[in-house]
């Protein structure tokens, strides 16, 4: 809104009604409108934070067990790879990818 009083004409009836105008006695409406308008927002705020701390130790067992799975799977792919060491602790690396590729689907879901 201030990019639009850098006018010439804005600034001039800025002075010109600026001055003469009074703020209305409200006692203290707004200041109360603004305390409950900020009391929703913490209040939504701490209910998506403790949904999404519930949600996800609720998560974690079947999300553990689909991460086995994967591995398991990725160990059955690289059976014929095992001279090699290069994935030692796959597991651990399927548990990261699964949660990389969930953590975002997640939150887009939980933000909408």
């Amino acid at each position: 809104m201030n990019e639009h009083r850098d006018s010439p004409e804005d600034r001039w009836l800025t002075e010109l009604f600026g001055r003469n105008l009074e703020m209305p006695a409200d006692e203290g409406f707004t200041h109360g409108v603004m305390h409950r308008i900020g009391r929703r927002i913490l209040a939504r705020k701490t209910v998506l934070t403790a949904a999404s701390v519930a949600g996800g130790i609720v998560a974690l067992g079947p999300a553990y067990d689909v991460a086995l799975w994967f591995s398991e799977l990725i160990g059955q792919a690289t059976s014929g790879w095992s001279e090699a060491d290069w994935l030692p602790q796959y597991r651990i690396l399927a548990m990261a990818a699964l949660t990389a590729i969930l953590a975002p689907v997640v939150t887009a879901i939980l933000d909408d």
